[in-house]
């Protein structure tokens, strides 16, 4: 289950012991200016008891916002601030007095969940499966859906439209269903040419294009592959009808220099179409290297589909890969030798979800992906680095306090992360690169 920041800042305040944290309301309003804030029951505890502490709201116009405290006064129990809040404090507002800043603990929150992935402590695991071996085509899955269509593909056909299918598909959570107008034949279709990869292919001309396609159909003579290069146009066989995905296929060979080739799905007029998991190659024509997905940072290991005509083939383990990164973007490098058009399964992990910094009570509500167990881990590392950072600010007489609590908060940090507080990946599973 998440855990929001609010939690987790409560959490790392109560770890660092002489952190007090006082929640309060507010019994009358404060200053118009939003410079005060007024808590009666405070009274008696001694006039600048609460100076350079930080007041927080929790409700009113003011939720999430923090403050330095400049000054209190005893009687009447008035906090004043030394930046105002945004607007009045109003009467009946909760608020909260730490010792700690609560945007300093945020940004420790935020650098434990990186120091935490660093050394391997906690972190989600990560399948992608979206690259497929010598493929030409974008978003090939059809999971990239804005605006009422897919993302690098195009619609024709006079009356036709097009649909994200999210119970119906063949690979990932969505497919393309393509309905043709009554009148005229749809066709949904992507230029090969816009693939970075096709400018890698010497003479394309000469060269023989193969497009593979899960298809499905209701009905006979419905749907089909096309490849045309804008003169000639080769046709795959119709989907049987079985109301059922088949693998379709097409091959065109342009036989002379072309400017473009374009993929296609052609739907008879009235009818419907589904197409997912496509992909188009070139024969004799490798492509090695491949953009990594943004779902996946740290790879482990990568295998190939065994068997293309089972969505729950097995998949094996391959050598001779290697991840590179090249003006800030990263790739996957394939070696060659494998068969085109069997999918690339990757396994690796990503960081923790950060917080938000702002001071807004939607900031507190953020979430990251730790449960209660394995929150306390992070918590501890947290304090550590607040610690720390107070011991680096701190006058050089006076660091020596920080500093050996900070090493406490560390060794109670190394001896949870021996014990089973160790985030288990999503595919758990020997990791080359761990």
């Amino acid at each position: 289950m998440p855990t929001t920041r609010e939690t987790m800042h409560g959490l790392v305040v109560q770890e660092l012991g002489g952190g007090e944290w006082l929640g309060l309301a507010t019994s009358v309003a404060g200053l118009a200016g939003g410079t005060t804030v007024v808590d009666a029951s405070l009274g008696g505890v001694g006039d600048d008891r609460f100076e350079r502490w930080w007041a927080r709201c929790r409700s009113g116009t003011n939720d999430g916002e923090h403050r330095e405290v400049s000054d209190f006064v005893s009687v009447g129990g008035t906090v004043t601030v030394r930046e105002a809040f945004t607007a009045q404090v109003a009467n009946g507002v909760t608020f909260d007095l730490t010792q700690y800043n609560p945007g300093l603990v945020y940004t420790a929150l935020d650098e434990a969940m990186k120091e935490c992935y660093g050394e391997g402590r906690l972190f989600i695991g990560r399948r992608d499966e979206s690259i497929v071996v010598d493929n030409l085509l974008l978003n090939a899955d059809f999971e990239t859906f804005a605006a009422g269509n897919f993302t690098n593909w195009t619609l024709a056909g006079a009356g036709s439209s097009v649909a994200q299918s999210t119970s119906l598909f063949w690979h990932g959570a969505d497919c393309a269903a393509v309905t043709a107008g009554a009148g005229a034949a749809a066709t949904y279709a992507q230029a090969i040419n816009a693939s970075p990869a096709f400018a890698n292919i010497r003479d394309p001309g000469s060269k023989s294009f193969v497009f593979r396609a899960w298809v499905y159909a209701t009905a006979a003579t419905i749907a089909r592959l096309q490849l045309t290069d804008g003169t000639d146009t080769a046709s795959g066989s119709y989907h049987t009808g079985n109301d059922g995905w088949e693998l379709l296929d097409v091959t065109l060979t342009p036989g002379g220099n072309i400017g473009t080739v374009t993929a296609q799905l052609q739907v008879a007029a009235g009818g419907t179409g589904r197409i997912d998991a496509a992909s188009v190659h070139v024969a004799g024509h490798y492509v090695l290297r491949y953009a990594l997905p943004s779902t996946i940072w740290d790879v482990g290991a990568v295998s190939v589909q065994l068997y293309r005509n089972r969505r729950d083939s097995p998949y094996k383990r391959i050598d001779g890969w290697d991840i590179t990164e090249d003006a800030n973007v990263r790739s996957l490098l394939l070696p060659s030798g494998l068969t085109a058009g069997y999918r690339v399964r990757m396994e690796g992990r990503v960081r923790l979800t950060a917080f938000s910094t702002a001071q807004t009570a939607a900031g507190e509500a953020t979430e990251t992906e730790v449960d209660a167990p394995r929150s306390r881990l992070l918590v501890l590392k947290a304090a550590e680095i607040v610690l720390r950072w107070e011991a680096m600010a701190a006058p050089l007489g006076m660091r020596q306090g920080s500093v050996e609590r900070a090493v406490q908060m560390r060794e109670l940090y190394q001896a949870e992360a021996g014990g089973a507080n160790r985030m288990v990946p999503v595919v758990d599973s020997p990791m080359k690169r761990w």
